[in-house]
């Protein structure tokens, strides 16, 4: 029994080893006769009257007609102040030669061949906008190889990496769109030998490139004109980049916007404390010193961006803030009351009503018997020693009557001067604290109030309104 299975896995063991070799032999017999065929075709179609440096098309009066083909690959850097756009690219060049046709059934059905590329006519390609070097030949540094197809058509595909000049447009920075073109030509030959016709322009649409997103590619082919005879051909490749804007309004708009905030509600100070004024000025010197330090991050141009816009409107309004609270403070410290029956009703009626500051106390109207009192006894002072009364006037009436009483008994000129002496000690004790009362419910202390929140209403509705109109502006 084992005998018979030695046999059978001998046998297995054979036939593998026959297959393998049958297999090798066709394979090598295979690749020798594709490079046989191909050294065939290169012979026939290179070594015999083909000439390198005679363009196709001359005899027949034709133009050569090229077609420029480019995906990008990278976007290294957008230089804003030096206008320079640097991306790495892959170009493709197709053209027609009629010399290099062939039947593919001729030749073991072979299509396409790779060769030399010194060894066909490929055109002087030159980077019309390059901004680093000389305007060199852009194919004969970089191309190898070219890849032959049985219809004629060349391809020539070679990476390119290009720094072209692109003209920056900052209007509306942070969100601006930024259109870089890469040119070429034909080192101007006139388009009636050459002409150039704009292929397909591919690229990771939507991709992020560092604050770049690329958000469109196209392609164009046009005439220019040098001179008044001469005119070549030109293909233009448009590659849109969009910013973007988060990080530069995080980083400048948003600081702008609170520091801004914070000049406008200084009018919620008190305007007695002496601290309002000096608080406007501070915030003043922060957006100076901010801007100062965020100056050289935005693109120098001709026309201011939106952010500097932002931010000098921001300057104003905080400039505004600081002028109507030195009005404000001049009005608190003015002792006398409002003249004029317009004034008054301006400041302490209607002004009032509209910013719902409108109050029983406003009207300043005596009502109870010590108010009375107060004010026909600080009149009465006032006219004669010069004093003020205090809360306690009450009081300060029951005790100057009392010793009037008893100087009016005694009869005596030496207790008349003491009744009249310990009086106005009692009066002058009392009347700084009632003058400062009403000083303090002044008119002009009153309508201030309302001044500071209808000053904090409307400019703060106007900086929101500004706000929202500037940073919403697009291309």
């Amino acid at each position: 029994m084992w005998t018979l299975r030695l046999y059978i896995l001998v046998c297995h063991l054979l036939c593998g080893i026959v297959l393998l070799l049958a297999t090798q032999g066709f394979c090598s017999t295979s690749a020798s006769l594709y490079c046989q065929e191909e050294s065939r075709l290169h012979k026939d179609l290179l070594n015999g009257t083909y000439d390198s440096r005679k363009p196709p098309g001359n005899c027949s009066g034709e133009p050569i007609d090229i077609e420029i083909s480019m995906t990008l690959q990278d976007i290294v850097k957008l230089d804003e102040n030096d206008e320079i756009f640097t991306a790495s690219s892959w170009i493709r060049l197709n053209w027609l030669d009629e010399r290099l046709v062939w039947d593919p059934e001729d030749y073991g059905d072979l299509e396409f061949i790779p060769t030399d590329a010194s060894a066909v006519w490929t055109p002087i390609l030159i980077l019309e906008n390059t901004v680093v070097g000389s305007f060199e030949d852009i194919i004969s540094k970089r191309v190898n190889q070219a890849t032959l197809a049985s219809d004629g058509n060349v391809f020539l595909d070679f990476p390119l990496l290009h720094a072209t000049s692109c003209k920056i447009a900052i209007a509306y920075f942070p969100f601006d769109v930024q259109n870089c073109l890469v040119q070429f030509s034909a080192e101007r030959v006139p388009n009636t030998y050459i002409t150039l016709r704009a292929g397909d322009i591919t690229g990771d649409i939507g991709a992020i490139f560092k604050q770049w997103e690329l958000q469109k590619l196209t392609g164009r082919s046009y005439t220019a004109t040098e001179g008044k005879i001469r005119s070549f051909d030109v293909v233009e490749f448009d590659v849109q980049l969009n910013r973007l804007s988060a990080y530069h309004l995080s980083t400048t708009a948003a600081p702008v916007l609170i520091l801004t905030l914070l000049g406008i509600v200084i009018f919620l100070i008190p305007p007695g404390s002496g601290e309002r004024l000096s608080a406007g000025i501070s915030v003043l010197l922060g957006l100076t010193f901010f801007e100062l330090l965020v100056c050289d991050a935005l693109p120098v141009s001709t026309s201011p961006p939106i952010l500097g816009i932002y931010w000098l409107g921001s300057f104003l309004f905080v400039t505004l803030s600081v002028l109507l609270s030195l009005i404000s403070v001049n009005l608190h410290n003015c002792g006398e009351n409002i003249k004029g029956q317009f004034k008054r009703r301006l400041l302490l009626e209607i002004l009032p009503r509209l910013c719902c500051t409108l109050d029983d106390d406003t009207t300043r109207v005596p009502t109870s018997n010590n108010d009375i009192a107060a004010n026909v006894v600080f009149e009465n002072v006032a006219a004669t020693n010069k004093f003020s009364i205090s809360d306690n006037e009450d009081s300060a009436i029951e005790s100057a009557n009392a010793v009037t009483l008893r100087t009016f008994h005694q009869g005596s000129d030496l207790a008349k001067e003491d009744s009249q002496y310990e009086a106005r000690g009692r009066y002058s004790s009392a009347s700084q604290v009632a003058c400062s009362k009403v000083e303090a419910s002044s008119d002009y202390q009153t309508a201030t109030k309302t001044l500071d929140r209808f000053f904090l209403v409307v400019v703060a509705c106007a900086y929101i309104i500004f706000t929202l109109i500037v940073l919403t502006r697009r291309p």
